[in-house]
């Protein structure tokens, strides 16, 4: 019965564990910048970062993938890392370390967007 819980709360993403505080999210994104460091050597977020240090390192970029990881620094860098070689395959350089817009997509893809295989939702849910 436990199991299914916990498979219903993945689905919906409810988090069962720690409740974020400030000082643990300071730590977890510290924790993050060191296994960045050890790890990105010849990636993308490598170039990102020599490109512009300030959105690599922004606070709130960092804590994004601290979240979608439940706090686990390490498996938030490896998400954060592959984040970056994505975006460099799909954007190209250089757009690496600015936001994607609507404006940043061709034809091609606004027609996909606009198919109505994909929904874009006015506002967050509640998960």
């Amino acid at each position: 019965l436990q199991e299914r819980e916990k498979a219903e709360n993945d689905v919906h993403g409810i988090c069962d564990g720690d409740i974020e505080t400030p000082e643990m999210l300071d730590r977890c994104v510290a924790e993050l910048g060191g296994y960045l460091e050890e790890n990105k050597r010849g990636t993308a977020f490598e170039l990102a970062e020599a490109l512009d240090r300030s959105y690599t390192s922004n606070f709130d970029l960092r804590a994004m993938f601290v979240r979608a990881e439940r706090y686990h620094s390490a498996e938030a860098a490896q998400r954060m890392i592959r984040f970056f070689e994505c975006k460099r395959d799909l954007f190209g350089v250089g757009r690496l370390t600015k936001d994607i817009t609507l404006d940043d997509l061709d034809v091609d893809d606004m027609e996909a967007l606009e198919s109505g295989g994909l929904q874009l939702c006015p506002a967050k849910d509640s998960a």
